[in-house]
């Protein structure tokens, strides 16, 4: 009895030992990579993006029968339906004043706009006739789901208002529009065609702009646009461009988790003047001056008034807020600055001048922030006049006046290479006015003319905790350009199928405060900076994760925990009877 208590107590024993060892082990196993991105990565995340049951959703074609507005949510599945949606953002807009609002657009799965030769935006051409350009715009919130917009090509047609042209996938986003989790493909193509001097011009959108003007109320007239994924190209005229946005007015502005990989280009289309000389596009559209610019998320941050000589105080406030976003295209601008995440912030106000009546407004009306973003691409211009440009990796230009700083950057890193020695004619620049203003992370030295004590001082921006890194290597770029390897759970149905109302959440982002906590190290000698960026190692690219799949003796081993019952149920028996 004694030896067959020893033995079951040695078997106990062991089966012990095995319980505490991972089933893993025992198990023949294959793996598979299952990249992920997290939510606290600069850019696109699509760890961000929670889809939502469209089972019983209606189709966006049955929104036109949809007579007593029983339905605040549509689906689009299909190019012919993408395009349906275009058409119905114009007529609300010529018949109603909700262009949307109140209304949820969710992608239902990608949407491969090849049949399409050119895609009309969403809200329709700003043709010449069409005075209030601003007026047709989008106001709901479009979900894209984490689908991706394909082969998307834009080319603005004949008739077609240059000046005004608000050219992009959505035409004008205008007051409580919501724009998440979209993605464009790298075959997607906007193009200014035969067109320069061509106005506001994007892939996402052709600008924001509430139409509001005086009457702007930052409290209401909000635009939030949030893990958005631009790939492909954008051709434009040399004026203002920007992937995300180009042109942003009368609008508190929120972007946030957005990536730019396509390429901003000017147009080298050759136009032959009234004198018979032949320039490009971006040559030709040298009027638009440092007024315009060219970015990688956004391209300006717009008016701040648009005094006039009848109405010098007419002011129009706007604020722009761009947090967690990134710029890996390579972005070129024509006459107009160009940066990595913004191209200009333009003037608070007009200048006093007795010609034409216009008084200085003050600069509380205008305010532009960027934090945590980085820029990746390369950036520069070219243009044919002796007006001072400006290039940066986060802002190319900064001509905020006016009576406060109007512009702030926190958290920032570029990594980009900055091209100092633009084409630019004639050469050599006069020294009074620099035809290549280069900085890290924000130009500044702009002198319009040394000569004029008229002009409005520009206010320097507050530049805090930046690095400039360029020709270092960012380990945080390859994690952020795996998206095509990212799976998204499709959501389980809900019984019944529940329809989602317009205010469903879908991966709302982090706010605009959250820290970069991870700045690589770098030169962080920046103009104006009021704090300089501690040096810190540059953060690890977060490896694949794997799933393990068991097969063979795992199963085996899932037994251990009956066994050890068994046993265990065996000596107590034995323990009983020797009793």
């Amino acid at each position: 009895m004694k030896n067959m208590r020893k033995t079951l107590s040695v078997i106990l024993s062991v089966v012990l030992v095995l319980a505490n060892i991972s089933l893993v082990a025992f198990a023949n196993t294959t793996t598979t990579p299952e990249y992920t991105t997290s939510e606290d990565i600069v850019g696109y995340s699509a760890a961000l993006v929670e889809r939502v049951d469209l089972t019983n959703v209606p189709s966006i074609t049955e929104r036109p029968n949809d007579l007593l507005g029983e339905h605040t949510a549509w689906k689009i599945s299909t190019a012919e339906e993408l395009v349906a949606f275009a058409g119905y953002v114009v007529f609300d807009a010529s018949y109603t004043t909700g262009c949307f609002a109140g209304e949820t657009i969710y992608l239902a799965n990608d949407i491969d706009l090849s049949s399409v030769e050119n895609f009309i935006p969403v809200g329709g051409w700003a043709t010449t006739g069409d005075a209030a350009w601003a007026k047709i715009q989008f106001r709901g919130t479009f979900d894209g789901q984490g689908y991706a917009i394909k082969n998307m090509k834009m080319t603005m047609p004949a008739g077609v208002t240059s000046f005004n042209g608000y050219v992009g996938f959505f035409r004008n986003l205008g007051s409580g529009a919501v724009v998440r989790n979209l993605v464009f493909d790298e075959n997607c193509v906007v193009s200014c065609g035969d067109y320069y001097n061509v106005g506001p011009m994007g892939i996402l959108c052709g600008a924001i702009d509430t139409n509001m003007a005086a009457s702007t109320n930052l409290e209401n007239d909000t635009v939030t646009i949030s893990n958005v994924y631009v790939q492909g190209k954008l051709i434009h005229g040399g004026g203002t461009a920007g992937a995300i946005a180009p042109y942003a007015k009368a609008a508190a502005v929120t972007i946030d988790h957005c990536t730019n990989a396509a390429t901003l280009e000017p147009s080298t289309k050759e136009i032959t003047d009234t004198n018979g000389d032949v320039q490009t596009a971006a040559e030709k559209s040298a009027k638009w001056g440092t007024s315009r610019g060219v970015g990688g998320i956004l391209g300006i941050v717009g008016e701040g008034t648009s005094a006039s000589k009848d109405k010098p105080n007419k002011v129009i406030p706007v604020t722009v807020t761009i947090t967690n976003c990134r710029n890996a295209g390579k972005i070129i601008g024509g006459k107009a600055p160009a940066g990595g995440i913004v191209g200009a912030m333009t003037t608070a106000g007009r200048p006093i001048n007795e010609s034409n009546g216009w008084t200085e407004v003050s600069g509380e009306t205008k305010h532009l922030t960027v934090q945590n973003c980085i820029n990746n691409g390369e950036i520069g211009y070219v243009h044919d006049t002796t007006s001072a440009q400006g290039l940066g990796g986060i802002l190319g230009l900064n001509q905020g006046n006016g009576t406060q700083h109007l512009v702030t950057i926190k958290d920032c890193t570029n990594y980009a290479t900055i091209t100092d020695s633009p084409v630019v004619t004639p050469d050599p620049v006069p020294e009074t006015n620099p035809g290549a203003l280069v900085n890290q992370i924000a130009n500044e030295d702009f002198i319009a003319d040394a000569n004029d004590e008229t002009k409005n001082t520009v206010i320097p921006a507050v530049l805090t905790n930046n690095t400039s890194a360029a020709g270092q290597t960012d380990a945080t770029l390859e994690q952020a350009l795996w998206q095509d390897k990212v799976a998204i759970a499709d959501p389980t149905p809900a019984p019944g199928g529940d329809t989602p109302s317009g205010d469903t959440p879908s991966g709302d982002t982090p706010s605009g405060d959250t820290p970069s906590g991870d700045t690589p190290s770098g030169d962080t000698s920046n103009d104006n900076t009021t704090t300089q960026a501690p040096e810190t190692e540059a953060p690890t690219t977060q490896a694949p994760t794997t799933t393990e799949k068991k097969s063979g003796c795992g199963a085996t081993v899932a037994l251990i925990p009956v066994m050890m019952v068994t046993l265990g149920a065996a000596a107590v028996a034995l323990k009983k009877k020797e009793d």
